[in-house]
């Protein structure tokens, strides 16, 4: 299952999706997270919600996928915010994820305002911006309490997060907590391909991020 990002939809990660099925997967695509109560509430985008409900979302779909499917396991892989909800699913369920591939998803939170970013958490800041940019956003940001705590991820999925040193929209900064000691195994793209660049969408639609994915897809749980 392919899981979208911010402000997007299941169109954003379609490209990816093809190239899983030209190698005989099976691959299903999800829209989750609309948020009506909020200035894109009518753009029909999704990933706007807030972030529990969101995961629970996903998390309902990946269980309905596993029981249509039969399947012992699935394999996840979840573009930016979409990741934070794959963590959810494989923490909710490890026994039957294979996989759990994050693609440029801020584990560490993001922070636009540098070490002022906790301001975007108190009174009418917090309520402007859940308007304007939906509930996901700020819950994305450092200090919000919403993002996971790698330290409790169980064991059994395999955990990797593909990052690029180009990313904008989710700098480096962003991605890795402090603390390295956790489950989640970190690979940048400029690490195994020098010279590459490679944006935040980017991320769902370059060949050799695909080859990397599907590296870690052939390895076996």
């Amino acid at each position: 299952m392919l899981v979208h990002g911010t402000n997007d939809t299941s169109a954003s990660v379609a490209d990816l999706a093809g190239a899983l099925r030209r190698d005989g997967r099976a691959v299903t695509l999800l829209d989750y997270g609309r948020h009506r109560r909020g200035l894109r509430g009518g753009t029909g985008a999704g990933g706007l919600g807030p972030l529990p409900a969101s995961t629970r979302e996903v998390l309902e779909a990946v269980r309905g996928l596993v029981a249509d499917l039969d399947a012992p396991y699935v394999d996840l892989i979840g573009h930016s915010q979409g990741g934070l909800h794959v963590l959810g699913c494989a923490a909710a369920m490890p026994e039957r994820v294979a996989h759990a591939v994050l693609l440029g998803t801020p584990l560490a939170g993001l922070q636009p305002l540098g070490p002022s970013s906790r301001v975007a958490h108190v009174g009418g800041l917090r309520h402007a911006l859940d308007w304007a940019l939906g509930p996901s956003v700020r819950d994305m940001i450092a200090g919000s309490g919403r993002l996971p705590d790698l330290a409790d991820l169980p064991p059994g999925p395999r955990y990797l997060l593909l990052a690029s040193t180009d990313d904008r929209l989710v700098p480096p900064g962003a991605v890795v907590p402090a603390r390295l000691d956790h489950a989640v195994r970190v690979v940048w793209v400029q690490d195994v391909h020098p010279g590459r660049r490679v944006s935040h969408t980017d991320l769902v639609a370059d060949p050799l991020v695909y080859d990397l994915i599907r590296a870690e897809l052939d390895t076996p749980r």
